[in-house]
């Protein structure tokens, strides 16, 4: 049994108004021919299938072209609901996804039993994984409100549902293997975020406060677990065998030093262990393809001089064939500001086969650390460090007056903060000549 696991491929998405469709459109070609020459028994797509809940009509199109190649191939689809994802979108195609023997999940679902997929070998038919198909988990969809409820009540009945959630949906797992009678590997799913993970600036928060670090351990004792939302592919807390594929195309600036991929997961036809549950564990032998970049990026760093001197090292507009012209973050570390500098940088970009997305400037680590005094926050600061900071503003109170000012002040903070009254305290008054 051979599974692709991908996921966060937000179809029509754009970037800093630049249009993905090329790399979209080129990812899923390549996905396809990936799923004929692997010879891939079942695509998994744990969510965030669209970057909006109103994609663009090609987005849409992509995605049901893609639905259609697959199915030709005999290939099962399992096709998860993200937090980017509207369920009454996803829910509009399910009779034809059905017909086409496509598995949607949008949402949790009335019963565990629902989001139980058997996947299927493509050349012999016979039945050799069950997916818990668990999508993107909304509160509003396992928990019901309570008056008066504060945050953290809130936050901890929440995970407690999520977690029965994946209890319930394993279970059901497991009654379906033993009324198949097969001894087949278990894989779930999920999109949310969990403890250990590297994120990247693109993910957009999908929950609140300690949910956004959901624990390893709460997840069921399956054999492969197929993660989304985090877009840089990685292990979870050295899991090996909980995983986020990542996004196939990079979808922020700070992703361009990780290669994006997708993962091909194999089990073997017998178990080799055993589980906490005493059931029968399949070892996942897994193995990274690395998806190509369709579309050049790149960050540019450097004081105004030295961005110069990079630009000139693209080529000429006319001279670069068919190929792409590559989106540039620039990141400025001159240590003054400079006026018009969009159009400077402009200019010296211009006939180069390059497009500017996005102009920032990068601060020195002295300039940083000014900026982090001047912008503390009240509450992270004792009164008395504020009232400090304001007698070091006074340049006609001498080192003594200031002292004696400060001692005055701490007197009273004393006596504030034990119920004291403050009538008996001396109050320095400096004299008038």
């Amino acid at each position: 049994m051979k599974i692709i696991h991908t996921s966060d491929w937000h179809l029509g998405q754009s970037f800093i108004n630049q249009s993905r469709k090329h790399e979209h459109a080129s990812f899923l070609a390549w996905l396809i021919a990936q799923v004929q020459t692997q010879e891939v028994d079942a695509v998994i797509v744990a969510g965030d299938i669209f970057d909006t809940t109103t994609p663009p009509s090609y987005a849409r199109e992509m995605y049901h072209q893609f639905v259609t190649q697959l199915h030709a191939l005999n290939c099962t689809l399992v096709l998860l609901g993200g937090n980017h994802d509207s369920v009454a979108m996803l829910n509009e195609s399910l009779p034809l996804l059905r017909a086409l023997g496509t598995h949607m999940i949008p949402n949790s679902l009335a019963t565990p039993a629902e989001q139980i997929v058997p996947l299927s070998n493509r050349q012999t038919g016979a039945i050799e994984a069950i997916v818990c198909a668990i999508p993107f988990l909304r509160p509003r969809d396992l928990v019901v409100a309570q008056s008066g409820e504060d945050d953290l009540s809130k936050q901890a009945r929440f995970k407690a549902a999520i977690t029965d959630h994946y209890a319930n949906v394993y279970q059901a797992a497991l009654n379906k293997r033993k009324s198949l009678g097969l001894n087949i590997p278990i894989i779930a799913t999920g999109h949310l975020t969990a403890v250990g993970i590297q994120p990247s600036e693109s993910e957009r928060s999908i929950y609140v406060g300690t949910l956004e670090n959901y624990p390893k351990e709460a997840f069921p004792p399956a054999d492969y677990t197929a993660l989304g939302h985090i877009h840089r592919p990685q292990v979870v807390s050295n899991s090996q065998h909980i995983y986020y594929s990542g996004s196939p195309i990079a979808l922020s600036f700070d992703e361009l030093g990780v290669d994006k991929r997708v993962m091909l997961v194999e089990f073997a036809n017998t178990s080799d262990a055993t589980h906490v549950n005493h059931e029968p564990k399949f070892t996942p032998h897994l193995r990274s393809i690395t998806v190509p970049r369709f579309q050049p990026m790149q960050e540019l760093e450097g004081k105004i001089e030295e961005i110069k001197a990079q630009l000139l090292t693209y080529p000429l507009a006319n001279e670069a064939g068919t190929a792409l012209p590559t989106w540039l973050l620039i990141k400025l570390t001159d240590a003054n500001s400079i006026q018009n500098i969009a159009n400077t940088i402009a200019e010296f970009a211009q006939d180069r086969h390059v497009v500017i997305t996005k102009i920032m400037r990068i601060r020195s680590p002295q300039e940083q650390a000014l900026r982090a005094q001047h912008h503390e926050v009240l509450t992270q600061l004792a009164p008395s460090d504020v009232f400090a900071k304001r007698l070091e503003s006074e340049t006609e109170l001498s080192d003594i007056q200031k002292e004696q000012v400060n001692s005055t002040f701490n007197d009273i903070i004393t006596k504030v903060t034990t119920g004291v009254p403050l009538d008996d305290i001396t109050v320095y008054e400096e004299p008038l000549v």
